[in-house]
């Protein structure tokens, strides 16, 4: 899993010309799931979709904090456990 950087915005148009631009971070595998769970993350929170709104910016972040990757990895194994012990 890679950390992208996404930025998108409803498409302008006539009654709002300039619409505010909303930026996530997520973990995708590439930069296509990252689009798509862009959008999966934005019909949830402000009720927009991909037709009617546009990709501004992807870029993958390159992490170099070793505390950043620690607590990422810590969540991992979090997650292995609790489906170790469920099984």
């Amino acid at each position: 899993m890679r950390l992208y950087q996404v930025v998108g915005r409803k498409a302008p148009t006539k009654t709002d010309e300039n619409p505010p631009a909303y930026r996530m971070k997520l973990f995708a595998p590439n930069v296509v799931m990252a689009k798509s769970r862009f959008w999966y993350f934005m019909h949830q929170m402000r009720k927009m979709k991909k037709t009617t709104g546009e990709i501004l910016d992807v870029n993958e972040v390159i992490v170099t904090s070793i505390s950043f990757l620690l607590s990422i990895y810590s969540l991992k194994l979090i997650r292995l456990r609790r489906e170790i012990q469920q099984v």
